[in-house]
């Protein structure tokens, strides 16, 4: 390719120098190769666009009509081998996508289902190995999405819906154990964060509800021993009383009544599901509503102006032990409470095979 005569009335912007002609639009590098060049029709790129490195290497190919992407858009390195192939169709990816490494090797593949406007994108490292499997739709992530190590080891699964992280996503060390779990909903934080040691170790349990920390969060050394226990109300961490009485709940000299006098509805709720309603049920009094063989439908009313809480005490048939969970107050015996735990219709729980 050759140089061009440059002239004193030509201009250079940001590097490089730009002339707008009534039929294309080109521009030139500072020594004076062809940059680019973008035929016009009525003001909007229209046929086959192409732009060159500083040295004459074709770098862009794409076809447009009438301002959208329609047809081919390859991309190649300086090197001159190709760097990536698509086809469009009225400006939307049509068809199969391709993403080449500079030996030849192939790095992505998208495969696309015209009719759903959904894909599948692989991608393998250079050396062939595979690396990630994508779904999307409509150009979102949609779906499963895996990445591997290059040593085949699954490096991480999630999940996306619309676009937006959904679901739990997991993470692991290369050595198979796992790093981090991490539980999404409509793109937030929602739930139990887990994190490990390389060891295999627990490291953090980090509460989250509608993207912030709430409740207790825990963190534990590389031994396993606890370092620190942490009280959090909507992002904000509680103050150091509350802190204490959380200690005090796990030491064991808290009482059931100390919970009840707390103001904060949002702090009384966290330290009653930490103190465990077993416990709670049995310091306090309580009213049996229904009752099935040993296992009750209770409830306490806890605290003047609040809902009363509705308990299921059921009796373990391996270990013989008694725990509670609690139940909507929209049951109203006791065996639709405890199917309501197992999430099954009242009327298929059949306690004479319960295991």
């Amino acid at each position: 390719m050759s140089q061009i005569e440059l002239r004193g009335e030509d201009r250079f912007l940001d590097g490089r120098l730009c002339l707008r002609k009534d039929k294309a639009v080109v521009g030139y590098h500072k020594n004076g190769f062809l940059h680019f060049n973008y035929p016009l029709k009525n003001g909007e790129f229209h046929g086959i666009c192409q732009a060159w490195s500083e040295t004459g290497v074709l770098l862009v190919e794409e076809e447009y009509f009438e301002g959208k992407h329609h047809g081919w858009k390859r991309l190649f390195y300086d090197s001159g081998e190709h760097s990536s192939e698509e086809f469009f169709r009225n400006g939307l990816p049509d068809g199969n996508s391709l993403e080449w490494y500079e030996n030849g090797r192939v790095k992505a593949e998208e495969t696309r289902i015209r009719s759903s406007h959904e894909s599948m994108k692989q991608e393998w490292y250079e050396d062939g190995t595979l690396k990630a499997k994508r779904q999307f739709k409509d150009g979102k992530p949609s779906g499963k999405a895996v990445v591997w190590y290059p040593t085949s080891q699954i490096e991480s699964q999630s999940f996306y819906r619309n676009g937006m992280a959904e679901g739990l996503w997991q993470v692991w060390y290369e050595n198979g154990n796992l790093r981090h779990e991490i539980p999404y909903s409509r793109g937030r934080y929602h739930g139990m964060m887990r994190k490990w040691y390389e060891s295999g170790k627990i490291w953090a349990q980090i509460p989250y509800r509608d993207g912030l920390v709430h409740g207790v969060q825990r963190v534990w050394d590389a031994e396993g021993k606890s370092i620190k226990d942490s009280l959090f109300v909507r992002g904000v961490r509680a103050s150091k009383d509350l802190e204490f009485c959380l200690a005090r709940i796990k030491a064991g000299n808290f009482r059931a009544k100390e919970i009840i006098g707390i103001m904060n509805t949002s702090v009384r709720r966290i330290l009653l599901e930490e103190f465990g309603y077993s416990r709670f049920l049995a310091e306090l009094d309580h009213t049996v509503l229904d009752k099935d063989g040993e296992n009750e439908l209770v409830r306490i009313d806890w605290r003047r102006g609040e809902e009363p809480i509705f308990l299921a005490k059921v009796k373990c048939p391996s270990t013989g032990a008694f725990y509670a969970l609690r139940v909507p107050p929209s049951v109203t015996g006791v065996k639709q409470a405890i199917a309501w735990t197992f999430q099954i219709p009242g009327d298929q729980y059949q306690p004479d095979i319960e295991t």
